[in-house]
């Protein structure tokens, strides 16, 4: 079976769990749905049998309606580093303005980046 596969092969994912539940690792954790249909609740299901964290603690996360976004397809590790001093700036000081913070980045990171990038 090839590795793709057997990351999602039912009996291999359940072998899975049972060795991490008996090394003491986590089984139930909040995971991306990257499927739809049966499949998906097949996997939830195992997944929550097996589950050795508290579920009710994930619920904001697993009942939330927001959905993902891919990262921007442009200069993204340079837009972080950007973001690096806003999320610094917003931890280490009280009277940091997080919109004003965020406002500026932005404005560099379009002048100082994605102006300057051809597409």
């Amino acid at each position: 079976m090839n590795d793709l596969v057997s990351r999602f092969a039912l009996d291999i994912l359940q072998e899975k769990y049972d060795a991490q539940r008996k090394s003491n690792q986590p089984v139930g954790l909040p995971t991306n749905l990257i499927f739809k249909g049966d499949f998906q609740q097949q996997l939830t299901d195992l997944a929550t049998k097996n589950a050795n964290v508290p579920l009710q603690n994930y619920l904001p996360l697993t009942k939330s309606t927001l959905t993902l976004r891919a990262e921007p397809p442009v200069e993204t590790q340079k837009m972080y580093a950007g973001l690096d001093a806003v999320v610094q700036a917003v931890l280490t000081d009280r009277n940091a303005n997080p919109k004003s913070l965020l406002d500026k980045a932005v404005q560099q990171f379009q002048a100082t980046v994605l102006d300057k990038t051809s597409h």
